[in-house]
């Protein structure tokens, strides 16, 4: 086991992105994000379009766990 610190990953676009192929081969990814408030737990299904709006006045802290060594994704 090894500890990855927030303020040491890479910071693109508006979070903080764990690239598991990066840290030996680990088969997941992660965006951490802060930006809104407290809510709830959102599984989205791989290929589904979605997308985050800020309606509040509070931070959001926000984890998306991709299952996957790299990120899979099309930004639109």
């Amino acid at each position: 086991m090894y500890r990855v610190r927030q303020e040491d990953l890479p910071f693109k676009g508006s979070s903080h992105q764990f690239v598991g192929a990066e840290h030996g081969d680990v088969r997941v990814s992660v965006f951490l994000l802060r930006a809104l408030g407290a809510g709830d737990i959102l599984v989205i299904k791989a290929g589904e379009i979605h997308g985050f709006k800020c309606i509040g006045g509070a931070p959001l802290v926000q984890v998306d766990v991709h299952l996957s060594p790299r990120f899979i994704q099309e930004d639109l």
